[in-house]
């Protein structure tokens, strides 16, 4: 189990959805990995994230977010 013993704001990063045109907000919690399409650049250029858009459900590509301050 685990016990929240300080709770703090979680980090978000606005993108703009490519298809509707929509300001969407997102935190990293809210993002899948995507292996299929981009195959290739998960050994060339890393992890590639999206989620869906909530308004027309077309994939939206989004970026980890780092807080900032803090090395990964």
């Amino acid at each position: 189990m685990i016990i929240v013993k300080e709770k703090k704001s979680v980090p978000h990063a606005d993108v703009r959805c490519g298809n509707c045109g929509s300001l969407l907000q997102y935190g990293n919690a809210d993002l899948l990995e995507d292996y299929r399409s981009n195959y290739a650049a998960l050994y060339s250029a890393g992890h590639c994230y999206y989620f869906d858009c909530p308004v027309c459900g077309c994939k939206v590509n989004a970026n980890w977010i780092i807080k900032k301050g803090k090395e990964v």
